[in-house]
């Protein structure tokens, strides 16, 4: 009977302990799971702060990007490639130059309708309808190679249509100026209603 009662005793025992044990690892697993929440490296912080600012980046990028697309939609019958890639390329060039990217969406909708063929009577070629002689004025200021073919390009007549018209911008005292200087090479009554259309398409797509 001794014998039966110390072996029950040694037995509720030992289920004790491993029910301790158990409760033990079960505590300070918690705690270095906690510890691992709560005490993230400084690198590591670092990193996730920096993704979460990309991803915000990206997503406004592409609102803006998607933005003009819808503007270029309401003016011209483009596929949506070639809508998005002009989107883009005014976008880019845009913040690039520190232009206001709908302003100069605006005045692209003004100069070609965003018909990246269009040719004027005076020569002036593609989306920002520049001049040859004015557009190897520009190449040869900001080292862009330069030939007439190259303005057919919907990338380097963007670019250097708007690097043209910073330019204009840095030497007028307005960006209304330089868009009238950017239409009849200085500010004149002349100008002022390709100003204002320019204002207007701006005005209703901001």
């Amino acid at each position: 009977m001794k014998n039966y009662s110390l072996f029950s005793i040694v037995k509720h025992s030992f289920h004790i302990l491993i029910s301790l044990l158990i409760v033990l690892i079960f505590y300070f697993s918690m705690a270095a799971a906690s510890s691992y929440v709560f005490q993230i490296p400084t690198g590591l912080t670092n990193i996730r702060n920096e993704q979460d600012r990309i991803d915000k980046e990206h997503a406004n990028y592409q609102k803006n990007i998607n933005k003009i697309a819808n503007i270029i939609k309401k003016y011209a019958d483009l596929n949506i490639i070639e809508r998005f890639e002009i989107a883009k390329l005014i976008y880019d060039e845009s913040i690039y130059y520190g232009i206001d990217p709908i302003k100069v969406t605006s005045l692209i909708k003004t100069e070609s309708t965003f018909n990246k063929r269009a040719l004027s009577n005076r020569g002036a070629v593609g989306l920002t309808q520049i001049l040859p002689s004015t557009a190897k004025y520009m190449a040869d200021m900001i080292t862009l190679p330069y030939s007439e073919e190259l303005l057919w390009d919907p990338a380097y007549n963007i670019h250097i249509g708007i690097a043209y018209l910073s330019y204009l911008n840095k030497r007028n005292s307005s960006l209304d100026n330089a868009l009238q200087c950017y239409y009849a090479g200085s500010v004149t009554e002349v100008a002022e209603s390709y100003r204002d259309s320019i204002n207007k398409t701006y005005s209703a797509n901001k």
